[in-house]
């Protein structure tokens, strides 16, 4: 039998298995006094403490756990399970170091030269013209395809819908042929295509009315203003493709005093035989040559039309108008 050092005692004592060396009929439950023999050999010292009544199995257990424990932290706490999460947490640690050294190293951005500052500016502001671009398309509205409102027009469509182009022949040799053959058509032939032509213009007229009439007075205004500003981005080569959308419903805006004198000076018949030039020319002179007085007339004139143009402004647009920037004397003011 083994022999061990008692935790509280200071004498060697030797262990033995009660279980082993009592018979069958007495392994089942222990009295109390041998519970009680046994806590004072393994202890050294009188318990107090009542000896607890129970199986022989589960004290004997508790005995031997308490013999064999060594002081300290108890297993739970002094397992590996301790040093494996200190270095799973020195490898995030380390890891963590890494992805901050990756942080630090990508931050420091490479500097860019006046020339490549000077090209990044440039393609930013070509992005946002085209952006502009496409959202003033979109506003800017587009009318129906209108069909051939020319005899002309009309039989050369026909033509060369009909005529394939030959091999070896360029699109302005077949253009020439087509051209050639349209002037060789006798006489009913161009009547036919002139009547074609004539009710191409109603059909026309019918589709542009029914189109204006799915938008409103405010989308057309907005439409012209869009048209005209492509106009000013796209330059002269494109500023046809954008013509200013005719609508009756629009507001008309309020004529200047000097166009209401000029509108009088025409209706007069006094510029009849000049041209256009000679009459502005002679019609600038004599404006310049009335009294503050005489252009009072003309001034109560603008201001009368300029009440009406706000007036039909918030009727048919639903807003209020812009300033309009001069008053009925000629000093600035807000409309």
């Amino acid at each position: 039998m083994p022999f061990m050092l008692a935790r509280r005692g200071r004498c060697i004592v030797r262990q033995f298995r009660l279980r082993e060396t009592l018979p069958l009929s007495t392994r089942v439950s222990l009295g109390p006094r041998h519970i009680r023999r046994v806590s004072l050999a393994a202890n050294g010292l009188p318990s107090k403490r009542a000896v607890p009544t129970g199986p022989v199995r589960s004290i004997l257990s508790q005995i031997q756990a308490n013999s064999y424990a060594t002081a300290g932290r108890p297993k739970a706490h002094t397992g590996r399970a301790k040093a494996s999460t200190g270095s799973s947490g020195s490898k995030k640690a380390k890891s963590g170091s890494k992805k901050t050294g990756k942080k630090a190293t990508s931050s420091k951005k490479k500097e860019l030269t006046p020339e490549e500052k000077e090209a990044k500016k440039e393609a930013k502001k070509a992005k946002a013209l085209r952006e502009e671009i496409k959202q003033l398309k979109v506003t800017a509205l587009q009318p129906p395809k209108k069909l051939p409102q020319a005899a002309f027009t009309a039989a050369f469509q026909e033509k060369i819908a009909a005529t394939p182009k030959e091999e070896g022949k360029s699109q302005v040799q077949h253009f020439k042929e087509v051209t050639d053959e349209i002037k060789e058509l006798p006489s009913y032939e161009l009547e036919r295509y002139a009547q074609v032509a004539e009710a191409n213009k109603a059909e026309n007229a019918a589709a542009y009315d029914a189109w204006l009439k799915s938008h409103t007075p405010l989308q057309i205004k907005e439409a012209n203003a869009a048209r005209r500003r492509l106009n000013q981005l796209l330059g002269d080569t494109k500023s046809r493709k954008y013509r200013q959308i005719s609508d009756d419903r629009l507001v008309k805006r309020a004529a200047s005093p000097y166009a209401l004198f000029l509108k009088e000076r025409y209706e007069s018949g006094d510029f009849r035989h000049m041209s256009v030039q000679e009459a502005g020319s002679r019609a600038g002179e004599e404006w310049k040559g009335l009294t503050e007085s005489e252009k009072q007339k003309f001034y109560q004139l603008y201001k009368e039309d300029s009440e009406r143009y706000r007036r039909e402004y918030r009727e048919i647009y639903g807003e209020e108008p812009p300033s309009s920037g001069k008053n009925t004397s000629g000093s600035e003011e807000s409309a």
